[in-house]
């Protein structure tokens, strides 16, 4: 019965592991756009416009 649970508390970390891997993924990946829209906007030369 020991082993089953700590069998069962391994999953739920590997799980939560798996959560939190594309968590950051995601959230590394929207910083990155916010940061291109950043650079895209302060490039714009108003004047020209």
């Amino acid at each position: 019965m020991a082993q089953a649970d700590e069998d069962e508390d391994a999953e739920a970390l590997v799980l939560l592991e798996v959560v939190c891997a594309a968590a950051i993924a995601a959230t590394t990946a929207r910083l990155q756009g916010d940061n291109e829209n950043r650079l895209t906007v302060t490039k714009l030369d108003f004047n020209a416009l």
